[in-house]
């Protein structure tokens, strides 16, 4: 008996679930993400840094949910095949985190230093 029967590779839970998790909010997020252009009804000369970076990072959500399904799919096939640990799959499957805290930093500096308006501070 070897090794690999006394310890078999880990099926693909985590790719599984984030595949089905992120592709779910991509679709779900589209429709604010398109709506995400109507931040800037007023014109972009008085928009603050903030307000930005929660429209930059509304789209990169979307961009994020649909590039961590390969993303953790490779890294799951590169770390089975390696002996790596989980922390490097969990890591690539919590990605799409990033985008949400820009935009939650965001809207939360509009809502601190703007007084929640979006085109005069």
């Amino acid at each position: 008996m070897n090794s690999e029967e006394n310890n078999p590779a880990p099926g693909p839970l985590i790719p599984i679930l984030a595949t089905v998790i992120w592709l779910v909010l991509a679709v779900l997020a589209a429709v604010p993400v398109m709506m995400s252009f109507m931040m800037f009804d007023s014109g972009t000369d008085n928009m603050s840094g903030w307000v930005w970076m929660g429209f930059y990072g509304m789209w990169l959500f979307l961009a994020a949910c649909v590039l961590t399904v390969p993303i953790t799919w490779t890294v799951w096939a590169i770390t089975r095949k390696r002996g790596g640990s989980a922390v490097w799959r969990v890591l690539s499957a919590l990605l799409p985190l990033i985008p949400v805290a820009m935009v939650v930093i965001g809207f939360a500096g509009t809502e601190a230093f703007c007084d929640g308006q979006l085109n005069s501070c």
